[in-house]
């Protein structure tokens, strides 16, 4: 049982540097074997940051309501939740009409 030891006293500070680089190579050759290759292509636009910062302030309110249920929070989450969806409704329909302005019936 004593032979299994895993501390080594006579490591030397240059063995150890080693030892890290082989482990910070491992650990680089383990997130490229893990990522893709290439980003994802989305067609989609991406929201914009007004909308999207609303959408942040909502999911942190719905998770401070989790943990307190105040009726506050609640009613904020609520308010928000509607305010987010009419300016989403909005913007998709912005994004639709522009996709189709350019579009000739005739074609």
């Amino acid at each position: 049982m004593e032979d299994l030891t895993l501390f080594d006293p006579e490591l030397h500070e240059m063995a150890i540097d080693t030892c890290v680089e082989n482990f910070h190579g491992a650990v680089l050759k383990a997130l490229a074997a893990s990522t893709p290759k290439c980003p994802r292509d989305d067609p989609r636009p991406p929201i914009p940051g007004g909308i999207q910062d609303k959408i942040n302030l909502k999911n942190r309110l719905r998770r401070r309501w989790q943990i307190t249920r105040g009726p506050a929070l609640i009613a904020e989450v609520y308010r928000l939740q509607r305010y987010m969806t009419s300016q989403l409704n909005e913007w998709k329909n912005d994004q639709w009409t522009a996709t189709q302005e350019p579009l000739d019936p005739e074609d």
